[in-house]
């Protein structure tokens, strides 16, 4: 992209479900299905080529990744531009493939408006 830029937001979980199971056996899988009753997201630690890791111990880097229930969980506070001269070394250094699925994803766009209330300071 011509301008890359990261979004910081504030999120609240709310009831945490710990996963631990892997996406790779289907029986256990939790890709693509919604989240666990009477928890409000999904929380699991992966390597870098995705897989659910249960022990830091071997790991070289750790990726958090959390699944919120609803929209209303989060709540954007910061855009970052990204220097695109340092971006090659930086997409390289974080690649990994990512698990494909085949869920639908509806996406909805959301504004959200300057003190002025006519001004947006983020789309999402």
């Amino acid at each position: 992209k011509k301008d890359p830029t990261v979004l910081i937001s504030w999120v609240i979980p709310g009831d945490v479900y710990p996963v631990i199971e892997s996406h790779k056996v289907r029986e256990n899988s939790l890709m693509g299905l919604p989240i666990k009753t009477r928890f409000n997201s999904h929380y699991v630690c992966t390597d870098k080529k995705g897989n659910v890791i249960t022990s830091t111990e071997h790991a070289d880097y750790v990726y958090d990744e959390l699944v919120v229930e609803q929209e209303a969980q989060i709540c954007p506070v910061y855009v970052v531009e990204i220097d695109t001269s340092t971006l090659p070394s930086l997409v390289q250094k974080w690649q990994r493939e990512l698990p494909t699925t085949t869920t639908t994803t509806i996406t909805t766009e959301s504004t959200i408006l300057d003190d002025d209330e006519t001004t947006p300071l983020f789309y999402f």
